[in-house]
Order: C-alpha cells, then structure tokens, then sequence
C-alpha cells in the first residue's frame, strides 16, 4: 500500500484596515516532500458598515439611481448629509474625480457620460457616523 504524498490544505485569514474594510484572504496549500507551496490564494475585500451604530446613517437610509446609467446617477440621502462623502472607484479599484451636483435636500446628481462603459462602485462614507458603503452600477 502506498501512503499519498500531496495533501492540500486550505487556510483562511482575517484582517481589517481601520475598521472600514474588511479582508479575507484564502490560500490553497499543498504539502509536497515535507514542504508547504502555496498553490492559489484570493483576496476578497467586504465593505461593511463601521459599527452596529443604528442611530447613525443605514444603507436603507441611501438610494442611488438610475442603474444602468447613462448619463448621469442620483444619489438620495434620506437623513442629514452634512459630514457624508461620496466616491467613485472603477471595478479595479481606482479613485475616480467626481464633482457631485447638489440638487436638493440630501439629493446629489453625479454626471457618468464620459465614463467608459462597465461596473463603478460609488462610494457613500460619513466618518462622523461611522459608516461606509459600497453601491455597484453599470455605466452604459
């Protein structure tokens, strides 16, 4: 009888970066001749609110609109904005420069017609109530 010689694990990491974004990290491992050799590893990156602060800003508390969008998008703050920022990253991560249009209480219009076709997270963050969200849309 022969005894195997490979044998795989997987091991999963957990990380946060100042409590804004929260990282897993999966890494395939196999054991070859007594040495370990990483074989595959993803990194998954979870936005997620700040704190279980409820009364502070919610995601129910946002609406962003149209999606698909063409033009332009809308983005609804449904409680007080003063301290909230918003951004805009590609599907790759890089921070794009927006110049959000107030068009009414807590109501922002964010042109996306020069934009390249494809997926953009906007980014709705407010330090002061502890929050972060990410809001996915297709620019067509």
């Amino acid at each position: 009888m022969q005894m195997a010689t490979n044998v795989n694990y997987c091991l999963i990491f957990y990380a946060s970066y100042e409590q804004t974004e929260n990282y897993c990290v999966i890494c395939i491992v196999r054991k070859m001749r007594n040495k370990l050799i990483i074989s595959s590893f993803a990194l998954v990156l979870c936005f997620s609110a700040w704190s279980q602060n409820r009364g502070g800003l919610q995601e129910s508390d946002i609406s962003v609109y149209p999606n698909p969008a063409s033009e332009f998008i809308v983005v609804q703050l449904d409680t007080d904005s003063k301290t909230t920022r918003l951004e805009l990253n590609s599907m790759i991560g890089n921070k794009l420069v927006i110049k959000p249009e107030e068009i009414g209480y807590g109501k922002y219009k964010i042109q996306v017609k020069d934009l390249a076709t494809g997926y953009y997270f906007l980014i709705v963050k407010d330090e002061a109530k502890r929050f972060k969200k990410a809001f996915k849309f297709l620019k067509r």
